[in-house]
């Protein structure tokens, strides 16, 4: 029977492997599959926590980001969920000075989600329910968007350390694979005055001030209430 349910979760991933389906030995599904997934990657919250606690920096600032760009993280959720809450973990103590969006891979496609103006504090979760619950589709790109309201010095969100370049993630085709190899791939637009669009626009490779201002936050989404 186990070897019958990985064959099938192994049928599934070929052509590009976007179903994400990881089943694990004896056919057994991830108990967080459809209830609690980082926005990033494959979604897998105890990479994502490990990230959080290893390799992270304090950032981007909102001066980092600028009020003109929104920088952008693609994930794909394993299964469906229901989001209810979006947490991210505060470095710093900011007020109004960020804001996030998720939407749907693909230039047009509509804005999911946004949370507005939010504040962040120190060493705590910011736990956001403005404009939830949303729901996410599996095997679909998301991306997880961060822009600034204003300019700021103080960061507000653990995040992933930048990356070294724009070639060193990169995009789909960076020499390392992106998403084939469930990988990070970073990007970013322009707005206007830190306004998110309500559908998603033309993209470009993601670039860092001065390199070490940090990616994207994480972000955890949650399906309790």
């Amino acid at each position: 029977m186990a070897k019958t349910t990985e064959k099938v979760a192994a049928s599934a991933l070929v052509g590009g492997g976007q179903t994400n389906l990881h089943v694990h030995p004896g056919g057994t599904i991830p108990a967080w599959y459809g209830a609690f997934c980082s926005a990033q990657g494959d979604c897998d919250p105890i990479l994502g926590l490990f990230l959080h606690n290893m390799l992270a920096v304090a950032g981007p600032t909102p001066t980092g980001i600028g009020i003109s760009v929104a920088r952008c993280v693609q994930f794909i959720p394993p299964a469906n969920i229901t989001v209810n809450r979006i947490r991210l973990f505060g470095v710093g103590a900011t007020t109004g000075l960020y804001k996030f969006a998720i939407y749907p891979a693909g230039a047009g496609s509509a804005r999911t989600w946004e949370s507005g103006a939010v504040n962040s504090a120190a060493n705590t979760w910011l736990n956001i329910s403005a404009e939830l619950p949303i729901t996410l589709t599996a095997g679909t790109k998301y991306w997880f968007c961060v822009t600034a309201t204003s300019t700021g010095t103080t960061a507000g969100f653990r995040s992933l350390a930048a990356p070294l370049g724009t070639t060193f993630w990169g995009a789909d085709a960076a020499p390392l694979g992106g998403r084939t190899l469930n990988l990070p791939v970073f990007a970013q637009f322009v707005v206007t005055a830190g306004a998110f669009p309500a559908s998603f626009p033309a993209i470009a490779a993601a670039a860092y001030s001065g390199g070490t201002t940090g990616s994207v936050p994480f972000a955890l989404l949650d399906s309790v209430v």
